[in-house]
């Protein structure tokens, strides 16, 4: 076989593998969680400012869509118009946040109203 046949077979056995971890990792990334107090609530979006947590303090966007699930404290489901301004949260999310300012989670899965 030709070098730059190896090469090439090399190259996209290679690629193969990077792309097929990736995907992998995707599928069994580890939700996360923060907990904050939402600032702004608006059509499908929150505003969360964090303090005191593992993920760096300040503000963050919280996208919240129809496959959100919304927990009050006794772990009812509410809607979104159930929130207001001041309320503690806990966020669960894909463990992504994109670094915008202020940063945004990419996929909220939960958001549970704390005591």
């Amino acid at each position: 076989m030709k070098k730059s046949k190896r090469i090439a077979l090399l190259a996209f056995f290679g690629i193969l593998f990077i792309t097929i971890s990736s995907f992998a990792a995707m599928l069994i990334w580890p939700r996360v969680s923060f907990e904050g107090s939402i600032v702004s609530v608006s059509d499908g979006l929150l505003m969360i400012e964090v303090i005191d947590s593992h993920i760096e303090n300040g503000l963050y966007f919280v996208p919240v869509d129809d496959d959100t699930v919304i927990k009050d404290s006794s772990s009812n489901i509410i809607t979104l118009g159930d929130i207001s301004v001041g309320t503690q949260v806990k966020i669960t999310f894909d463990g992504y946040i994109y670094e915008s300012s202020p940063g945004r989670v990419r996929k909220c899965y939960k958001i549970r109203i704390m005591d």
